[in-house]
């Protein structure tokens, strides 16, 4: 039996699949900004993208863990379907004088606003 826990083990074997998630994007958020693939290799989204994954997979509690290739890509699905339920982040509310914001994902990849959206702070009725 090894002395690495299954966490790390899982970690360690799971490299972050940029494309199949930027894909799973454009099937759930056909409406929203589509990601430019040929600028993607070297941003901060990118870095922020396996950030996201590494987070997931080193989780031991919450709602963003997982342990395989399969349950990450379930697991990022479930999320975006979680943001089209919120009007706020699919651009359904304004305010006056103001452009509704419109969800993409360099935006939902940062740290913070990750966080928010998995604390269900865009949805109408969620604690703030």
């Amino acid at each position: 039996m090894s002395s690495a826990s299954p966490t790390t083990t899982a970690a360690a074997k799971v490299d972050c699949p940029h494309a199949e998630l930027i894909g799973i994007w454009h099937k759930v958020m056909p409406e929203l900004a589509t990601v430019q693939l040929a600028r993607w290799p070297g941003s901060k989204s990118e870095a922020n993208l396996r950030n996201r994954w590494r987070e997931g997979l080193a989780a031991r509690t919450g709602w963003w863990r997982f342990e395989t290739h399969e349950q990450g890509l379930a697991k990022f699905t479930e999320l975006l379907e979680t943001c089209r339920d919120s009007e706020f982040l699919m651009g359904k509310t304004s305010q006056a004088g103001r452009q509704p914001f419109r969800l993409d994902l360099h935006w939902l990849l940062k740290r913070d606003n990750f966080d928010k959206v998995l604390n269900n702070r865009y949805h109408q009725g969620a604690a703030a």
